[in-house]
């Protein structure tokens, strides 16, 4: 995410497309470059909580970013899962 548009569009995006209903998962991954960067991650979690969604799984890891040759960038790694999910579907409410 590097636009301010981008935490809306890809929240409804998910919204969209993540099947209703089921075990289905959405895997978001945001590098958290700046100050910016890290209130567009959370301005798109607070939509995705609003609207029906929790988290699964979260981390945080470094990695190299695409946008330099040179950097690393801490990125956040999140598993969401629509809250109307039954999660003892397997005995298992992680993956």
């Amino acid at each position: 995410m590097y636009d301010d548009e981008h935490p809306e569009l890809v929240a409804n995006m998910v919204k969209r497309f993540l099947e209703e209903g089921t075990e289905s998962r959405a895997l978001v991954a945001i590098p958290l470059r700046d100050a910016h960067t890290e209130r567009m991650a959370r301005h798109f979690s607070t939509i995705l909580e609003n609207t029906g969604f929790c988290v699964v799984f979260q981390k945080h890891e470094v990695c190299k970013d695409d946008w330099t040759s040179a950097e690393e960038v801490q990125v956040q790694w999140t598993i969401w899962r629509r809250t109307d999910v039954n999660t003892d579907f397997d005995g298992s409410a992680f993956f």
